[in-house]
C-alpha cells in the first residue's frame, strides 16, 4: 500500500501509526483479487498476507457504514482547533476510498500532551501526532519510531525527483554547451 501513498511530508509517522501494519499491506484493485490471492497462498501453503482493496468512491464520498469519515450528515466536518484530519496530508490515488475509511475520524495533533486534550474533549476520534504516538479510548501506541515503509516511500520519491531534476539539467547544459 505505502507504494500508492503520497504523504505531506512531516506526517508520515503520524499516518504509518494510524493505518498500522495496513501501511505494509498489499494493494489490490477488487474484493476478488484479495480472495484469488488467498487462495493461492492457503493452496500452496504460502504463509499470509494482509491486503487493502481499492474502495469505490461515490459522489457522496466513499462507500462507508456509519462509522466512517465526517460527512455532511455525520455533523462536523471540521477537525477540532488545532488538529487536522489525517485524511488531509495524504494523497492515495486509487485507494483514497479505502483511505478514507481507514482513516475515518482520525486527526493529527503535534504532539502528546495535545493528544490527550484532543482525546479527553473528542473520546469518538482517535489521535495520532507527528512523532507516530496513537491514542484512542480502546488503544494508545508509540514510544520510539523506526523508519516506517512509508518514511522509506518518501526518501525514495524525494531522491527520484532529485535524480530527475538532475537529469533535466545535465540535458540543458550539455544543450548549451553544443550550442556554444
Amino acid at each position: 500500500l505505502a507504494g500508492h501513498l503520497t504523504i505531506e511530508p512531516g506526517y508520515e509517522a503520524a499516518i504509518a501509526s494510524a493505518l498500522g501494519p495496513l501501511v505494509d499491506a498489499v494493494a489490490v484493485d477488487t474484493v476478488a483479487a484479495a480472495v484469488d490471492a488467498i487462495r493461492y497462498l492457503r493452496d500452496d501453503d504460502a504463509g499470509q498476507a494482509t491486503f487493502v482493496v481499492a474502495a469505490p468512491i461515490t459522489t457522496d464520498g466513499p462507500a462507508t457504514s456509519t462509522d466512517g469519515p465526517p460527512t455532511s450528515t455525520d455533523g462536523p466536518t471540521d477537525p477540532p482547533v488545532g488538529t487536522r484530519w489525517a485524511i488531509d496530508v495524504i494523497a492515495a490515488g486509487e485507494f483514497t476510498g479505502a483511505i478514507q475509511v481507514l482513516l475515518a475520524k482520525v486527526v493529527v495533533v503535534d504532539d502528546l500532551a495535545q493528544a490527550r486534550a484532543v482525546l479527553a474533549n473528542h473520546p469518538d476520534l482517535t489521535v495520532v501526532t507527528t512523532g507516530g504516538d496513537l491514542l484512542s479510548v480502546t488503544h494508545a501506541a508509540g514510544g520510539s519510531v523506526a523508519p516506517s515503509t512509508l518514511h522509506l516511500q518518501a526518501a525514495l520519491d524525494d531522491a527520484r525527483r532529485h535524480y530527475e531534476a538532475a537529469v533535466a539539467e545535465t540535458e540543458r547544459l550539455t544543450f548549451e554547451i553544443s550550442s556554444a
